[in-house]
């Protein structure tokens, strides 16, 4: 039976950590704020795919001393720094290929630096899921999820674990070039998630009480062109199929917004700047994109001061 470590326990953890469950893994799940409670009921997880509870093989709070081998190192948290990094792995060092199931632009490089002779498998869930409460998970809407060997190519491993979702029925697919499903997400990240938390707003509200839809599509042209200068030809077209597939989507609270009214730290660095950063360094200006930035990082750092 195959093993896979876990790290994580919110919406995207539990939704694909229960169907790799399905898919016959053996789960160990670390999670640490809701440590006692999931391991003495699990966590509830409402699916379109099946409904049902997702009660892992081993419950971890701590990594230092955990020696058990594991076929994949499945980390589905939000990005993490450096800092948080060390702190978790502490004691503690990975040997197994390492999947990212997370948002955000360039976050690989950190784990290819500190990892260099690991195998880094990069996914994307295009999925509207989110965590009710520590043992309640609803997935309502998508599911798509895409992972693909970091930088480029491919390898068994990530074929195997595809194929295993792919069985018990997740639109799970290889890309043999991730990148440019990063920047695909992207197009939509960066407008919905912040613009959500600007608003206050879900989804639908973004369209319906804020005439926001020309800034959102300035958004992501700013977005396309980066991608353009990392190499990656997005058609313009996405940026109509993002608004559409947005309009069709049942009523969704961003994964940012989540976070900022949980009062948890938001992916501003991971989803905007990021994408800053490389326009910097190729003298791209992207004043729409800066913009938002800046007056989503004013409105949290306020927040923070009150």
């Amino acid at each position: 039976m195959k093993h896979v470590l876990l790290i994580g326990s919110g919406g995207i953890a539990s939704l694909y950590g229960l169907m790799l469950q399905k898919a016959g893994y053996r789960i160990t799940l670390f999670c640490r704020s809701s440590y006692d409670v999931v391991k003495e009921s699990g966590i509830y997880v409402e699916t379109k795919w099946g409904s049902s509870r997702f009660q892992p093989n081993n419950v971890i709070n701590i990594l230092s001393g955990f020696s058990e081998t594991v076929d994949y190192l499945v980390i589905a948290t939000k990005v993490l720094t450096g800092d948080e990094l060390d702190c978790l792995f502490l004691n503690y060092t990975p040997v197994s290929p390492i999947v990212l199931i997370q948002n955000g632009l360039f976050i690989e490089e950190l784990y290819q630096k500190r990892y260099p002779n690991l195998v880094i498998i990069s996914g994307l869930a295009f999925v509207c899921v989110f965590r009710e409460s520590y043992t309640h998970v609803r997935h309502i809407d998508y599911g798509r999820l895409d992972l693909g060997v970091y930088p480029s190519g491919q390898l068994t491993e990530c074929d195997e674990f595809v194929a295993s979702l792919q069985s018990v029925g997740v639109d799970a697919r290889v890309s043999s070039f991730i990148q440019k499903q990063r920047w695909e997400k992207l197009v939509w990240n960066a407008p919905f998630n912040p613009l959500s938390v600007l608003y206050e707003a879900n989804t639908l509200e973004l369209f319906d009480l804020h005439q926001l839809e020309p800034l959102i599509r300035s958004i992501m042209a700013e977005v396309l062109l980066c991608a353009k200068e990392d190499g990656i030809d997005l058609e313009s077209s996405i940026i109509d199929l993002k608004i559409d597939q947005t309009k069709r989507m049942a009523p969704y609270k961003t994964s940012m917004l989540l976070d900022y009214e949980n009062q948890r730290p938001i992916e501003i660095q991971a989803i905007l700047g990021n994408v800053l950063a490389f326009a910097s360094t190729h003298q791209l200006k992207l004043p729409t994109i800066q913009a938002l930035y800046d007056e989503l990082y004013l409105k949290i750092t306020k927040e923070k001061l009150c």
